[in-house]
C-alpha cells in the first residue's frame, strides 16, 4: 500500500514538472512571435506591399540592318568626230561636268548645227573625261588641215584616228597633239598617212599683163595654209610664196595687196582677226625674201567676203595676192 502511494505521488510530482516547464516554453514562443510580428508591421510601414511598382523587362526587340547603298557604275565618256565628203558629224557622251566654254567654243567653230551633224548629251553617271582638252585640239587640226576622210574616236581606253594629210610637217605637227594621250593607257590604232606632195613646177616668168593671172591659178592650185590656229605660214606654202615672188621679181608691178580670207565657222570677230594676221604673216614673208622694193598692202576681211555660196565651206579660207599697176 506504502509502495502504490509513493507511485502515485511520483506520477503527480512528474505531470507538475511537464505542465511547468510546457507553460514556459509557451510564453517564451508567444514573445518570439509577436517580435517577429512587430517587424513585419515596420517594414510593411515603410513599403506598403500596395504601393509598391511592379518593374517588367522589356522585351528585346532586334532591329534589322540598314540596306547597302545602291552602287552607280559609271559610264566611260565617248567622243567622235569625222569629216566626210560633204558632211561633217559630231557624237559625244559627257559627264555633265565636261559642259564646259572649250567645248561651246569647238562645236560653234567646228561643228555649226547647220553644217554638222551633232549628237551630244550629259550625264552625271558618266565619268568626267580627263582628255576633252587634247581631244578638241586634234579635231580642230583635222578641220583646219582639211585632213581628208579625217576622223577621231576615243572610248574608254580605246583611241582611233584616221586622215590623209598633204605633208610630213603636219603629221609632225599631229604626232605631238598625240603625246598627250599614253600609249600604255590607250590602245591607240593611228591609220594617218601622208600623200605625196604637190610639186610645185617651176613657173615661168610671162609678161607682165599675165602676172595676176598666174598668181591667181597658182594659189588656186595651191593655197596657202597655216598652222593650226595661228598666222604661221607652213614649210610647204612658204615654197608657193617663193614661185609668187619669182612672178613678182619680173613684172613692173608697183605694189600689192594681200588679202586674208575665212569661211564662216566661229565669231566673227576672231575671224577678223586671224585674216589680218595671216594676211601681215604673207606681206612680211613677201618683203623678206624679195629683193624687190614694193608697197605691200595687208587687210584681213574675215568672212566678209566669201567666193562660195556656202559661206561655213572651207574654200572661202584663203589668201589673195593682188597686183597693183603703176602709171
Amino acid at each position: 500500500m506504502g509502495s502504490k502511494l509513493i507511485l502515485l505521488l511520483g506520477l503527480l510530482v512528474g505531470a507538475f514538472l511537464t505542465f511547468m516547464c510546457v507553460n514556459e516554453n509557451k510564453t517564451a514562443l508567444s514573445l518570439k512571435y509577436n517580435q517577429i510580428a512587430e517587424n513585419d508591421a515596420t517594414l510593411q510601414t515603410i513599403i506598403p506591399a500596395a504601393n509598391v511598382a511592379k518593374v517588367e523587362t522589356p522585351a528585346f526587340v532586334e532591329e534589322p540592318e540598314p540596306a547597302p547603298p545602291a552602287v552607280v557604275e559609271l559610264a566611260e565618256p565617248i567622243f567622235s568626230y569625222s569629216l566626210l565628203e560633204n558632211e561633217t558629224k559630231l557624237s559625244a557622251k559627257f559627264a555633265t561636268s565636261d559642259k564646259v566654254p572649250a567645248l561651246e567654243e569647238f562645236i560653234l567653230s567646228y561643228c555649226p548645227t547647220e553644217s554638222c551633224t551633232q549628237d551630244l548629251s550629259f550625264d552625271e553617271n558618266i565619268k568626267n573625261s580627263k582628255w576633252q582638252e587634247h581631244a578638241l585640239k586634234i579635231a580642230a587640226f583635222l578641220k583646219d588641215k582639211n585632213v581628208k576622210n579625217g576622223a577621231l574616236s576615243i572610248g574608254g581606253n580605246l583611241f582611233n584616228l584616221e586622215g590623209e594629210l598633204e605633208n610630213k610637217e603636219d603629221m609632225d605637227e599631229l604626232n605631238k597633239l598625240l603625246t598627250a594621250f599614253d600609249p600604255e593607257v590607250y590602245k591607240m590604232e593611228n591609220l594617218t598617212t601622208v600623200t605625196p606632195k604637190v610639186v610645185v613646177q617651176e613657173v615661168e616668168v610671162p609678161a607682165v599683163d599675165n602676172t595676176q593671172d598666174e598668181i591667181n591659178r597658182l594659189l588656186k592650185a595651191n593655197p596657202v595654209y597655216f598652222e593650226l590656229n595661228s598666222a604661221k605660214i607652213t614649210p610647204q606654202s612658204k615654197k608657193i610664196l617663193d614661185s609668187v615672188i619669182a612672178l613678182l621679181q619680173k613684172s613692173n608691178t608697183a605694189g600689192l595687196k594681200v588679202e586674208g580670207h575665212t569661211d564662216s565657222g566661229g565669231k566673227a570677230s576672231y575671224n577678223k582677226r586671224l585674216s589680218q594676221k595671216r594676211a601681215e604673216s604673207v606681206k612680211s614673208y613677201l618683203l623678206n625674201n624679195s629683193n624687190a622694193t614694193m608697197q605691200i598692202e595687208a587687210i584681213g576681211y574675215g568672212e566678209e567676203l566669201p567666193i562660195s555660196s556656202n559661206t561655213k565651206d572651207k574654200i572661202n579660207r584663203r589668201v589673195e595676192i593682188h597686183l597693183k599697176r603703176g602709171e
